[in-house]
């Protein structure tokens, strides 16, 4: 009931027979339940949180999972576009490639394996890659290509190996193992290349190799090699002409020690230097006078033939010198010569000129080549020469007669 305040209080009524009275209490019932009331609201509040966190746990575990799903599907998507970019990549491959199982059995093979070998799919699906072998490679290199790969290591080299018209050819060839999780080879994938012909390039240019050198060995002529600006090789007419005393000897020297400071048009050696060899890179080889300079000190001069060659990978010059040193000395031996029959000559003609004798000169033909101008007036006539036979005696009869 409530009291005379409103308020809800509890009640209570006891009546004494032998004091003859009652008794009365009453209990404010907010004051009395306040405390069981925080009690009451907490473990509700409790079991409200308790409630949204499960229902909140269940819809993260739910969204988790969703987001969880969503990532492994991208991860799976992206994996098999991986998977086939590398399958596109191995069939569109210039190398052959061949997937065998650990045993050695061919799992796969792209085309260009077919090109090179002329073997289809089907036709070696199944079967070891001895179905390669040319029987020209050596046991022991096959024998450490196996032991390489079953150890887990990658093998490279160079097989001979046959295609299926029966020809040989050579092949650049990685054979690496693949392994599983834990780690046991489970297959092997083998790249190779048909280097077939850059070795027969590569036989053809050792063979060339070794006849320039044969013949820049053997040559009469002085054969240098210009790299940049040094000389890297010589054969020994160089060394001879320039009266080294071996090839090491001349190769230590600068280029610029080998020539005189200035050449006979006064033109500085090294500064005409560089412009012959501007040329001969420009036009592929240029050939010009030059004078070198021997160990002693001697000056001399040469033909130098400059020729742009390839030589070990690296582009270099050829030199070629020709001493010119007897052609000139001929040369001027030709030029005093003739200028002593030319003295002669004009020492005869005066004696002609001035002779009071009558001089006829006649060859073997009689035929008059020269004569003096006193035989003219002895022979009363005008001599003169001919070449033609019937001619040879007519001056003279001619004048006798007269």
């Amino acid at each position: 009931y409530r009291d005379y305040r409103g308020v809800p209080v509890l009640g209570a009524w006891l009546w004494s027979e032998e004091l003859g009275i009652g008794l009365t209490t009453e209990i404010d019932v907010d004051e009395t339940l306040a405390p069981y009331r925080v009690l009451r609201d907490l473990v509700i509040g409790v079991l409200g949180v308790t409630v949204l966190l499960a229902i909140v746990l269940t819809g993260l575990s739910v969204w988790l999972g969703d987001r969880a799903k969503a990532r492994l599907e991208r991860q799976v998507a992206e994996r098999t576009r991986e998977l086939n970019k590398l399958a596109q990549a191995v069939e569109q491959s210039p190398l052959s490639v061949v997937i065998t199982d650990v045993d050695g059995a061919i799992e796969h093979v792209n085309p260009a394996f077919t090109r090179v070998t002329g073997y289809q799919a089907e036709e070696v699906i199944g079967r070891n890659p001895r179905v390669l072998k040319s029987g020209e490679t050596s046991m022991e290199r096959y024998a450490d290509l196996w032991a390489t790969i079953l150890e887990g290591r990658v093998w490279r080299g160079e097989l001979q190996n046959r295609r299926k018209n029966g020809a040989f050819y050579w092949a650049a060839v990685s054979i690496a193992p693949v392994t599983d999780s834990e780690g046991e080879v489970t297959h092997f994938v083998a790249m190779a290349e048909d280097v077939t012909a850059a070795r027969l390039a590569g036989a053809e240019l050792k063979a060339s190799v070794e006849r320039f050198q044969v013949l820049f060995e053997a040559s009469v002529d002085p054969y240098l090699i210009l790299d940049g600006d040094r000389f890297t090789a010589c054969n020994q007419a160089a060394v001879d002409l320039l009266h080294y005393d071996n090839e090491e000897e001349l190769l230590a020297r600068h280029p610029g020690d080998l020539s005189p400071e200035f050449q006979p048009d006064g033109e500085l050696s090294k500064d005409r230097a560089e412009a012959m060899i501007a040329t001969a890179r420009a036009r592929g080889n240029h050939r010009f006078d030059w004078t070198h300079r021997k160990k002693d000190g001697e000056e001399f001069p040469v033909e130098v033939t400059l020729t742009p060659i390839e030589l070990d990978g690296k582009k270099v010059l050829l030199v070629v010198w020709h001493d010119l040193s007897e052609r000139i000395r001929a040369e001027q031996k030709l030029r005093d010569s003739e200028s002593r029959i030319s003295e002669q000559l004009a020492y005869q003609s005066a004696l002609l000129e001035n002779a009071a004798d009558g001089i006829i000169v006649i060859d073997r033909q009689g035929s008059v080549q020269t004569f003096s101008p006193a035989a003219e007036r002895i022979f009363g006539c005008l001599l003169y020469t001919s070449d033609a036979a019937d001619d040879r005696y007519k001056v003279l009869v001619g004048g006798v007669g007269g």
